[in-house]
C-alpha cells in the first residue's frame, strides 16, 4: 500500500514537473515573441523618429522658401506701385498739355500748290501717347499676378504647415 502511495505521488510529482516543462517552454516562447515584437517596434519607433526629423528639415526648407517668395513678392508690388503711380502721373501730364497743331511752320519753299517742293514733310495726324494706357494696364497685371502669387503663396504655406502638424501628431 505504502508503495503504491509512492508511486502515486511520484506519477503526480512528474506530471507537476511536465506540467511546468511545459509552462516554462510557452513562457520561453512568449519571450521570444515579445522581445520580437520589442525589437520591431523599437525599429519602427527609429524609422518614426527619422521621418519626423525629415519631415521638420523638409518643413524648414518650404517656409524658408515661403518667406523668400513673399519677400520677394511684397518688395515687387511696392516697386511696381511705386512705378505705377509715377506713369501715372506722366501720362496725365502729357494729356493735360495741348495738341500741337498738325503739320510743320509754314516757310517759304520754292514749291507751288501741286509740288510741295523743298518743304517740310507734313506730320501725321497728332494722337495722345497710345502706348502710355498699355504700359499703365501691363503695370497693373503684373502687380495683380504679384498679389495673386503672394495669395498662393500663404495658402500653400498655410496647407504645408497643417499638413505638418497633422504627421507630427499622427506620429
Amino acid at each position: 500500500d505504502e508503495l503504491n502511495k509512492n508511486n502515486r505521488s511520484t506519477e503526480e510529482q512528474y506530471d507537476i514537473k511536465e506540467s511546468l516543462q511545459t509552462k516554462i517552454a510557452d513562457l520561453e516562447k512568449t519571450i521570444d515573441y515579445l522581445a520580437k515584437e520589442i525589437e520591431a517596434t523599437a525599429k519602427a519607433v527609429a524609422d518614426m523618429q527619422e521621418q519626423m526629423k525629415r519631415a521638420s528639415e523638409n518643413r524648414e526648407g518650404e517656409n524658408a522658401d515661403y518667406q523668400q517668395t513673399i519677400t520677394d513678392q511684397r518688395l515687387t508690388q511696392m516697386i511696381l506701385d511705386k512705378a505705377l503711380k509715377r506713369m501715372q502721373q506722366v501720362y496725365a501730364m502729357l494729356q493735360e498739355r495741348e495738341a500741337p497743331k498738325p503739320g510743320a511752320p509754314h516757310i517759304q519753299t520754292s514749291g507751288n500748290h501741286t509740288d510741295p517742293g523743298n518743304g517740310p514733310a507734313r506730320f501725321s495726324k497728332y494722337e495722345k501717347n497710345a502706348g502710355g494706357s498699355r504700359v499703365l494696364r501691363m503695370l497693373e497685371t503684373i502687380l495683380a499676378d504679384s498679389r495673386k502669387m503672394e495669395d498662393e503663396a500663404i495658402t500653400t504655406e498655410q496647407d504645408a504647415q497643417q499638413a505638418y502638424e497633422n504627421f507630427m501628431k499622427d506620429s
